[in-house]
């Protein structure tokens, strides 16, 4: 199982540096969500299955069908890493650094490096717990698949394509007006360059 897992991850991070060149990151970063949310209901399926399913069924009948669902459970929990160490685990700080002028992106990208840390240390506090639990197993796909929807959401409706557009052009589409003359007020305040020509430098 270990193998397959490192085996996966090595194949989506691989594959991240191909595809981030040729594809629109926002695009991507939905298809790989939503791929990640069918995953998680798979693996909600799987598991609520190996704990309840077919249980009139013969004990030979009973052990090939829970064999079907470990199949199961490996090939979608691969799919799953794939998509994550494409998606969530490399797009997000490469987003990051498109939408953040130079001066801000080392703290942008290092706050949300922190913030998916003390995610991760969240998650792993109750993660074997919940495993270890015959209605835990199940709930917890569940769960995670809950918040693959809601980042969804807000990919969709926060989130802009910044394919071949500069970090001002970025936030321009995402602020409006409001950080045109946010950053004129800076510009005037710090004798800074005019604002139109900018953009070559961030």
């Amino acid at each position: 199982m270990d193998n397959f897992i490192i085996g996966s991850l090595v194949v989506g991070s691989l594959s991240s540096t191909i595809v981030v060149k040729y594809a629109s990151k926002r695009m991507l970063l939905m298809i790989c969500l939503g791929i990640s949310i069918i995953c998680f209901g798979v693996l909600s399926f799987s598991m609520h299955e190996a704990n309840y399913g077919a249980p009139d069924d013969e004990d030979e009948a009973r052990e090939e069908y829970k064999h079907k669902l470990r199949i199961t459970f490996i090939v979608f929990i691969c799919f799953l890493v794939i998509a994550v160490s494409l998606g969530l685990s490399t797009l997000a700080f490469a987003i990051a650094a498109e939408i953040f002028p130079t001066y801000m992106v080392s703290s942008a990208i290092a706050f949300a490096a922190s913030f998916g840390w003390f995610a991760n240390f969240g998650v792993n506090m109750v993660f074997l717990d919940l495993l270890d639990d015959s209605e835990g197993r199940w709930y917890l796909w569940i769960i995670l698949g809950s918040v693959a929807i809601i980042i969804m959401i807000f990919v969709i409706f926060f989130v802009p394509d910044t394919s071949g557009k500069s970090p001002r052009e970025n936030l321009i589409e995402m602020l409006g007006e409001e950080y045109i003359e946010t950053e004129k007020e800076l510009i005037k305040e710090y004798d800074l360059r005019d604002p139109d020509e900018m953009d070559e430098s961030v």
